[in-house]
């Protein structure tokens, strides 16, 4: 059993993804902080020992209060669209409200990395998507006229890369609900698949495990599940995937 010195938030807690890191990290044992926009949304996921805390990453002097104490943060915040925004009018309904994309998964990125920054937290573990590069997929052009959602994740990753902080970016493909474990994770660089599918709870094992394991420092992540083993070796498994090459350049505006 791995150790992990320090608090670990959570945001976007109350989610499929959320739910089950939460779950992950209480198994290995880390000290955890669930996050939701609302007591509401977390009356049902409070588990003994586990501390939670309201922000909205909207909302920067509730991140930080959130954040306050971390060490590392996993974001599983993301927009949604379609019929699974109901009831929030139809800015909201194609993405372009103020729960669309660019609030929540641009720019709340982005007020989530200024937030670790003000109270000293020093690691950042983001779920965002496979496809994000790839505009003629036909997922990827569906999903263009709701909110561009896979550009906005495309500027956040670029604002975490740019930011200086310790980073993992998680990219799963098409997630379900499947219990972990029941088969093995194919993982790869950036831009390296265009199908496949994994289950909630091993994208949750993923981002725990790239918590404590410095192979998977400073890395961009795309995981499917295949017919293999489950993992084994974390070091091994993160080891496969080289590096973020990130210019010399690049900035973050407002990071």
């Amino acid at each position: 059993m791995p150790t992990y010195e320090g608090l670990v938030v959570v945001l976007g807690a109350n989610g499929g993804t959320g739910r089950e890191v939460v779950a992950r990290l209480a198994h290995h044992g880390v000290a955890t902080r669930a996050v939701a926009r609302s007591e509401r949304k977390l009356a049902d996921i409070v588990k003994p020992g586990t501390e939670t805390a309201v922000a909205d990453v909207r909302d920067v002097e509730s991140l930080e209060n959130a954040l306050r104490g971390a060490r590392a943060v996993i974001n599983c915040i993301g927009t949604r669209v379609g019929f699974a925004n109901t009831g929030k009018g139809v800015a909201d309904f194609f993405g372009f409200g103020e729960d669309g994309a660019d609030a929540v998964d641009n720019r709340g990125t982005v007020n989530v990395l200024n937030a670790m920054k003000r109270v000293g937290a020093e690691h950042l573990v983001i779920v965002t998507s496979m496809l994000i590069n790839q505009p003629l997929n036909p997922f990827s052009l569906m999903m263009k006229p709701f909110g561009d959602i896979l550009t906005m994740k495309d500027k956040a990753e670029k604002a975490v890369r740019a930011s200086g902080l310790r980073y993992t970016i998680v990219r799963p493909g098409g997630l379900t609900n499947q219990p972990p474990f029941q088969k093995g994770i194919k993982v790869a660089p950036a831009d390296a698949l265009s199908s496949g599918s994994i289950s909630r709870a091993d994208v949750a094992e993923v981002c725990a495990q790239a918590l404590w394991t410095p192979a998977a420092y400073g890395k961009t992540l795309e995981i499917v599940a295949d017919d293999t083993a489950p993992v084994s070796d974390w070091g091994a498994f993160f080891a496969s995937v080289p590096p973020d090459a990130i210019p010399a350049q690049a900035t973050a505006a407002g990071v």
